[in-house]
C-alpha cells in the first residue's frame, strides 16, 4: 500500500468512525417552521451575519408582507468597558459586551418569539504597549461573539412552533 492510498484509507475510516458516533457539523440539521423571513432593524453587521447564516435555510427577503415570519431587531449594541485598573490608573482588563435583543411574529401577526434577550461577554487582558494588537484582537472576539449570538438565534428560530388557526 503506498501513502496515498493509506492517507485515502486513514481519512475514510475516521470520517466513517465519525459518523457513526453521531458527530455532525452545528447547524447542518436545522429544520425551520417556515421558509421566508424578513428581518427589520438597523443592517448592523450582526444583521448581515444573521442574514447569511439563514439565508442557508430560508429564504431572506427584503419585503414584510411577503414574509412567512419577520424576525425584529429592537437592539444590537457592541461595547468596550474598562473593566479593571491598575494602581496607576491604567486599563489593565476590558470587557466586551454584545447585547442583541430581537422578537419574531408571523405573517397573522401572531408572536413566535417574545422579546429575546442575548448577552455576550467577554474579558480581555489589556496592555497599552501592545494597543494595535489588542485592537486586532477585540475584532476578532467581537466576530465570535456576533458568531456565537447568531447560532443560538437561528437554533431559536428552528425551535420555534408556527402557530395554528
Amino acid at each position: 500500500m503506498n501513502r496515498r492510498q493509506f492517507l485515502s484509507f486513514t481519512a475514510a475510516a475516521c470520517g466513517a468512525a465519525l459518523a457513526g458516533c453521531g458527530f455532525r457539523l452545528r447547524g447542518a440539521d436545522l429544520q425551520f417552521p417556515f421558509r421566508t423571513i424578513f428581518i427589520a432593524g438597523a443592517n448592523t453587521a450582526m444583521v448581515q451575519h444573521l442574514k447569511r447564516l439563514l439565508a442557508r435555510h430560508v429564504q431572506v427577503i427584503d419585503q414584510a408582507a411577503q414574509a412567512d415570519v419577520v424576525l425584529t431587531v429592537t437592539q444590537d449594541q457592541e461595547e468596550r468597558n474598562a473593566s479593571a485598573l491598575s494602581a496607576s490608573a491604567k486599563v489593565r482588563e476590558v470587557e466586551l459586551l454584545q447585547r442583541f435583543d430581537f422578537h419574531v411574529v408571523d405573517a397573522n401577526g401572531s408572536t413566535l418569539i417574545e422579546s429575546f434577550p442575548l448577552r455576550m461577554q467577554r474579558f480581555v487582558s489589556y496592555n497599552e504597549n501592545e494597543a494595535t494588537a489588542k485592537d486586532e484582537e477585540f475584532a476578532i472576539l467581537l466576530q465570535n461573539m456576533r458568531n456565537d449570538a447568531a447560532q443560538q438565534i437561528l437554533r431559536k428560530l428552528a425551535a420555534t412552533q408556527p402557530t395554528t388557526q
